[in-house]
């Protein structure tokens, strides 16, 4: 093959995989947002008990139990500004995982304006499968996320990131004072997003303690089960310290 029939080819190559990227980016500009679906996940997203909109964040201490080894630490957060974390004796690596997980923890309770998170997105239904879990209802955004919403909760969430296809189940939640909802039990499965092969599985157990209508996160236990193994960690949060803006709230 001579060099400007491989210039050629690139340049067709380039043309088709542009045209293929403008098509489903037009594609996906055409969907036009139910507005039955819209309101259905809106009104579950209502549901969740997240941190008071005045909420100063807190610091608190951490026991971290890796599967038998006991490690101590720390974790203070400041919302909008940083979540600062540390773990004495745990290798650098499995500090910046935990660290990962409980900024995860903390960011499902900030709540937020529904507009410019999924509702951002031309939400519609996803097809009628008479699921028992849930009605589907699907963003229609670029991680091809959908949720199963039943009793005005979400109860499934299907997600593709970093080429793995994750199904979170919501088993079990703890019903607060004002009609609202924290996870309680919920697994977490993923699949290879190209061979569609189960990878591993996540069991999280969450406890919370309501200090004066702040729900605050107590425990978290993580049972993994992946290649041939099962692995326990448990997160344990103690001596709360709220910060100045909620002093009126926690004492």
């Amino acid at each position: 093959m001579t060099k400007i029939t491989i210039i050629i080819a690139a340049i067709l190559t380039f043309a088709v995989l542009t045209n293929a990227q403008m098509m489903s980016k037009k594609d996906n500009d055409n969907i036009k947002v139910d507005p039955i679906a819209y309101d259905l996940l809106k009104e579950a997203r209502t549901t969740s008990q997240n941190f008071p909109a005045d909420f100063g964040g807190y610091s608190a201490e951490v026991i971290y139990n890796d599967n038998g080894k006991v490690y101590n630490g720390t974790v203070d957060y400041t919302p909008k500004v940083a979540m600062k974390f540390e773990m004495k004796g745990l290798e650098v690596t499995e500090s910046k995982k935990l660290e990962g997980e409980i900024t995860s923890l903390i960011s499902h309770r900030k709540g937020g304006d529904f507009t410019k998170s999924d509702g951002k997105y031309p939400i519609t239904f996803g097809a009628d499968d008479k699921n028992p879990i849930g009605r589907m209802v699907c963003l229609n955004d670029e991680l091809k996320s959908c949720y199963r919403v039943k009793n005005k909760q979400v109860v499934q969430v299907n997600r593709t990131m970093g080429g793995e296809f994750f199904t979170i189940n919501i088993l079990e939640t703890t019903p607060t004072a004002d009609g609202k909802f924290l996870p309680r039990q919920f697994s977490v499965t993923y699949f290879d997003d190209k061979t569609k092969l189960m990878k591993r599985t996540q069991f999280f157990s969450d406890s919370y303690e309501n200090m004066n209508g702040v729900w605050m996160p107590k425990t978290r236990r993580i049972i993994t089960c992946e290649k041939g193994e099962t692995k326990v960690r448990i997160m344990e949060f103690t001596n709360f310290k709220a910060k100045v803006e909620v002093a009126k709230l926690i004492k």
